[in-house]
């Protein structure tokens, strides 16, 4: 059965139509310069093994700087889907964040994705070594090889398993990540299309692919450079019910519902699903327990028991504690 239904799409169109643009205080950009490393120009080369040799090629910074304007855009539709009235009421909403135990609200997701949207425009830079210690600049570099990962993001005074002391903030791509240069949207479209959720994960070799946005909306929650407040708003990747980090769609619904609002995949499938399917996050269509003075059958059957699927993206864990 496909996910898609015209008429509840177009329910909650109206709703977002009726409800208005975000707020221009929540779409606000943070200053924040972002800067993607390239090779040096002087015809020096870095050494390997450090940063500055995670230099990206131009087709890789192509990718960064579409991928940095997709995931915004992902933010914003999120944001807006958010914006319906009760919309906590959805199913939608319950399988990602909700559960006995939730304080998520609407709003206070909202608020994730506004980190998103103070991802600036980037430009390029040829060293690190002018931005050490600064909690305003982010640098994207792209990993060398064939690391098993996606990205690691790391942050000035923030150490990691690797890093003790890390003076850089950064969003380290790796080839993995960087592999999959469609937009969210076309991503969604398959999943809307088939009502399989993997297929907006294309697989090569054996590992899924996520859309570059998806990516980002996950790393943003661990960028400090990116917060409103690092100290209180930091998130790191939460483990699930199977004592594993929350990578999977199954792993991101199952897990303590109290823990589902500081995991950042949630937000990276909650914006990639409100494309695909954003009749399951209309409470008016597709609510939790028995609409208010209805008798109406049982809405939603596709997500009754949750999103279906039950595969990982396990390379979002890069060994750090981001």
């Amino acid at each position: 059965m496909h996910f898609f239904s015209v008429a509840a799409s177009l329910a909650i169109s109206t709703a977002l139509a009726a409800r208005g643009s975000p707020s221009r205080s929540l779409l606000q950009a943070r200053t924040v310069a972002v800067h993607i490393l390239t090779p040096p120009t002087d015809g020096t080369t870095p050494a390997a093994g450090t940063i500055d040799a995670e230099v990206c090629s131009s087709a890789q910074v192509t990718a960064i700087k579409n991928g940095i304007t997709d995931a915004r855009n992902m933010a914003t539709f999120a944001i807006q889907v958010l914006g319906v009235e009760n919309m906590q009421k959805s199913n939608g909403f319950f399988w990602l964040f909700g559960g006995d135990g939730s304080t998520a609200t609407p709003d206070g997701v909202a608020e994730r994705f506004k980190f998103v949207l103070n991802l600036n425009d980037p430009d390029l830079i040829t060293s690190t070594k002018p931005y050490e210690n600064s909690a305003t600049d982010l640098i994207f570099t792209c990993i060398p090889g064939t690391a098993k990962l996606y990205a690691n993001t790391v942050n000035v005074n923030r150490p990691t398993t690797s890093n003790t002391a890390p003076t850089l903030n950064l969003i380290r791509l790796s080839s993995l990540g960087l592999a999959n240069t469609e937009s969210y949207v076309d991503a969604a479209q398959r999943i809307t299309t088939s009502g399989d959720i993997s297929q907006a994960f294309p697989v090569s070799n054996g590992v899924p692919q996520p859309p570059i946005a998806f990516t980002l909306v996950h790393e943003v929650q661990h960028a400090d450079p990116l917060l409103d407040n690092p100290q209180v708003n930091h998130f790191a990747d939460q483990l699930g019910a199977d004592g594993k980090r929350a990578y999977g769609i199954k792993q991101v619904q199952q897990m303590s519902p109290n823990l589902k609002k500081l995991n950042p995949q949630n937000y990276a499938f909650f914006a990639l699903l409100a494309q695909s399917n954003s009749e399951f996050f209309d409470p008016q269509k597709c609510y939790v327990g028995e609409q208010l003075g209805s008798r109406a059958p049982l809405q939603c059957s596709d997500i009754v028991n949750g999103f279906p699927g039950d595969f990982t993206l396990d390379y979002f864990a890069d060994g750090n504690d981001a």
